[in-house]
């Protein structure tokens, strides 16, 4: 079962779905074991928790198939539909939709099922465009299209416009003054769980919140729209938000009472571009700690972050909720410590091999494995446009589509084709590439015979390409290890 939005008027939907499912189950003479649900979009299957939940347990042999009021509620997409109906049958499960009246067990012919599924796809795609074009004009009228208001704000009675939260939007304008006066994101973040304020979004805050806090022009009266889009990831197939090109975006400016001037605004993103520069700098120039990435608390696992004056780490506590006996490491014994983990790791020249292998990205496994991911996304590609030759000969969609379709999928298919001529080529050149892997081993294994005597930026070269995760307790005692 699945539902697009929390709203209060969706939850009536779930209900019926459920009735329906179960009053079908009880006439067929079939138990059912669990009730899945998603209240996410139905454009891409990948990106809803309780469907993974729900392969998992096909593959785990726990059910013996699944049934849905209709095609679309499983997934708007044909790829993920054929997918599912595949992996279902390769587990010896069914695939049954009440609305259609498919049944995987006596359908055998994948293209009705496929045809089902591009009219939920195309129903799905006048929807949004429809939606989108609303949106569009709501923007252009100055009226907010956000679900959730940005923090220190809420809607106004009509729902239409934003207005200043009055127990908010003083703290948000505190946050600007915090930063300002020398605050970090995390501290600030820390300050505001503390307090028990929480987001608009979400339970807790995170220095990334704040940060988008920080950078959100929401705050200067201006209202934008159509700057992100979702697009499809083509190696992971799940959703993703991308930037649209400035030029697309929708930008109203006066649209509600701002909580900053201009004049705060613009010092407060220089203040932010600043802190960015010096830390890109301070990387960029070998400042930056052994320990930086590597380090974790023993205790509640948060990163160690340095501080170069105290010569020391602290745990970043990013939920404030550390009962670590320490709250500071001695910089020196945990860089010591960090060296002589290299050290130890570097003596077995097989692990080593194997790290700097993976640490270039060159092992044969992984260009194995690539390969074969192009291989079936090319083969799904294949099947899809004798799909869409089909569906046209049958006169299921027109010319427009089917051009339209038809152009996007060879696209892809070019793209595949070129990525395969590329990974042909590395998988040549691989015998030298193993061969400057050994040679780099070798090198290593000499340098860390006088570790006191390296560089800083070869010392953080040897950690980074060896060590992955370091967790240390408060008595400098090394509880766990990840090797790259």
């Amino acid at each position: 079962m699945r539902v697009s939005t929390r709203k209060e008027e969706q939850r009536s939907s779930i209900e019926n779905q459920k009735r329906l499912l179960n009053e079908w189950a009880l006439f067929n003479g079939h138990e059912i074991v669990r009730h899945y649900v998603d209240i996410r979009t139905g454009a891409y299957a990948g990106s809803r928790r309780e469907m993974e939940e729900l392969r998992r347990d096909v593959i785990a042999r726990r059910i013996d198939g699944i049934v849905t009021k209709e095609i679309s509620r499983t997934s708007r997409d044909i790829l993920d539909l054929l997918e599912l109906k595949r992996e279902l049958a390769s587990c010896g499960a069914c695939f049954i939709s009440i609305k259609e009246g498919y049944d995987s067990r006596t359908d055998e012919d994948e293209f009705f099922l496929l045809l089902h599924g591009g009219l939920a796809q195309r129903e799905r795609k006048v929807t949004s465009s429809r939606v989108k074009l609303t949106q569009m004009l709501k923007a252009r009228d100055g009226k907010t299209n956000v679900a959730t208001p940005a923090f220190g704000y809420k809607r106004t009675a009509d729902g239409g416009h934003l207005e200043p939260d009055p127990v908010r939007a003083p703290i948000y304008r505190e946050i600007v003054w915090k930063f300002l006066s020398g605050w970090g994101q995390s501290k600030i973040a820390k300050w505001l769980n503390q307090r028990g304020i929480k987001p608009n979004r979400g339970r807790r805050w995170y220095p990334n919140a704040v940060r988008i806090v920080l950078t959100n022009p929401v705050y200067l009266g201006v209202t934008i729209y159509n700057a992100t889009t979702l697009v499809r990831d083509a190696e992971t197939g799940l959703a993703k938000r991308v930037l649209r090109p400035k030029e697309e975006w929708v930008i109203k400016e006066g649209t509600h009472q701002p909580l900053l001037s201009r004049a705060e605004w613009e010092l407060l993103q220089k203040e932010m571009e600043t802190r960015r520069k010096l830390h890109w700098h301070e990387w960029q120039s070998g400042k930056r700690y052994l320990g930086s990435g590597v380090l974790r608390c023993g205790v509640c696992g948060s990163k160690l972050y340095g501080h170069g004056e105290r010569r020391a780490y602290f745990c970043s506590d990013r939920d404030g909720t550390c009962k670590s006996a320490r709250r500071s490491w001695n910089m020196d014994v945990c860089d010591k410590i960090l060296m002589d983990l290299v050290a130890g790791a570097v003596s077995d020249h097989d692990r080593l091999l194997s790290a700097v292998v993976r640490h270039m990205r060159i092992g044969r496994d992984d260009l194995s494995q690539r390969r074969q991911k192009i291989l079936e996304l090319a083969a799904r590609n294949r099947e899809a446009r004798q799909l869409e030759s089909l569906a046209f000969e049958q006169g299921a969609i027109t010319v427009e589509e089917y051009q339209e379709r038809m152009s996007e999928l060879r696209k892809e298919s070019l793209s595949l084709r070129l990525e395969l001529e590329r990974l042909a080529r590395e998988a040549n050149s691989e015998g030298d590439h193993l061969r400057e892997a050994s040679a780099i081993a070798k090198k290593m294994a000499d340098l860390l015979r006088h570790p006191d005597e390296l560089e800083h930026g070869v010392k953080l070269a040897l950690v980074s390409a060896v060590l992955h995760a370091v967790y240390i307790d408060s008595l400098y005692r090394v509880s766990s290890v990840y090797f790259t």
